[in-house]
C-alpha cells in the first residue's frame, strides 16, 4: 500500500492494528518495515470498530476511503500463509487510486516549495493532524535559514483552519446535512488544540451557538451510550459477548435513528 500510495500527499495511509495487542507493539512491529511517520497508527481492540465498519474482522484486507468520506472499496490486501512461507499481497487497482484521488490535493504545496527538512511536519499536516504538525516544525523554528519557512508553514496552516470554520459554518446550519454532530465535534477539537488562537476563538464561538440545541443534546447522548457499547464490543472475545453486543446496537439505532451514531449502528440490523 505504501508503494502504491506512499509518495502522494492526497492519500492518507492508516495502519490499524486488529488482532490484541498495544499501540507500541503495533509501532514495534512496523518500525522495522517502514517509516512510520507516513502512516496513522492505531489499536482496535478485538477488532471492534472495524467489524463495525466493514461488516468483518479478518486481517490483511483493506478499506479505501474517497475525500468525501465514502467508502469505495474494501478488500483483501494479502494473505500469509505460515512462518516458512510466502506473503501474497493484492494491491488496490490504478483505477481505485484515481477516484479515491479525484477532488482531492495538497494542503501544503507553496510556491517556492517549503525546505524538505520540514517533509515531517509536512507529512501530519496533510494528515489533517494541524497541531502536531505545528508542535514537529516549531523545533526547526530557531534555525535561521528556516525562519522564513517555518513562518510560512505557519501561516499556512491559520489559513487552513480559517477555510475549514468557514466550511464547517456553512455545514451545520445546513439542517438536512447528516454529519452535522461531526462537523460541531470538529469545531470543538479546534477550539481544544487551539483556543488562544484567533480561529480557536471563532470555532468555539461557532460552536457555542449550538451547544444547547436539541439536536447537539440528543447528538451528545447518543455518542455517550454508543462509546460505551463500543467498550463492551472491546472486551467481546467470544460469539456469545458478540451476539450480545449485535443486540445492543440495535436496540441503539432504534432508541437514536436520527443520530449520527444511530445511523452508524443501523447495519448491525442486517
Amino acid at each position: 500500500m505504501e508503494k502504491a500510495y506512499g509518495d502522494d500527499p492526497r492519500v492518507t495511509l492508516v495502519a490499524l492494528k486488529t488482532d490484541g495487542g498495544s499501540l507500541s507493539d503495533a509501532l514495534g512491529y512496523l518500525d522495522s518495515r517502514t517509516d512510520t511517520e507516513r502512516w496513522i497508527v492505531g489499536v482496535d481492540e478485538n477488532a471492534s470498530y472495524y467489524r463495525q465498519a466493514t461488516g468483518d474482522d479478518k486481517l490483511y484486507y483493506f478499506m479505501a476511503v474517497a475525500p468525501d468520506g465514502s467508502v469505495r472499496k474494501i478488500d483483501k490486501a494479502g494473505m500469509f500463509y505460515g512462518k516458512e512461507a510466502n506473503k501474497e499481497f493484492i494491491l488496490a487497482s490504478d483505477k481505485l487510486k484515481k477516484e479515491l484521488v479525484e477532488g482531492a490535493k495538497p494542503l501544503m504545496t507553496l510556491d517556492p516549495p517549503l525546505d524538505p527538512v520540514l517533509q515531517p511536519a509536512i507529512q501530519l499536516a496533510e494528515q489533517g493532524l494541524f497541531l502536531s504538525a505545528l508542535n514537529s516544525v516549531s523545533k526547526q523554528a530557531n534555525a535561521s535559514h528556516l525562519k522564513e519557512d517555518v513562518g510560512r508553514f505557519r501561516l499556512r496552516i491559520a489559513e487552513l483552519l480559517g477555510s475549514a470554520i468557514v466550511r464547517y459554518e456553512k455545514a451545520i446550519e445546513d439542517e438536512s446535512n447528516e454529519n452535522r454532530f461531526l462537523v460541531y465535534l470538529s469545531l470543538r477539537k479546534i477550539e481544544e488544540d487551539f483556543g488562544r488562537s484567533a480561529q480557536g476563538q471563532a470555532a468555539g464561538q461557532l460552536a457555542s451557538k449550538y451547544s444547547s440545541s436539541s439536536w447537539v443534546r440528543n447528538e451528545e447522548a447518543a455518542l455517550k451510550d454508543y462509546q460505551s457499547i463500543m467498550k463492551r464490543a472491546a472486551r467481546a472475545d467470544d460469539e456469545r459477548s458478540r451476539e450480545r453486543v449485535a443486540k445492543a446496537l440495535v436496540k441503539f439505532a432504534e432508541k437514536y435513528p436520527g443520530t449520527y451514531y444511530g445511523r452508524l449502528a443501523t447495519p448491525t440490523k442486517k
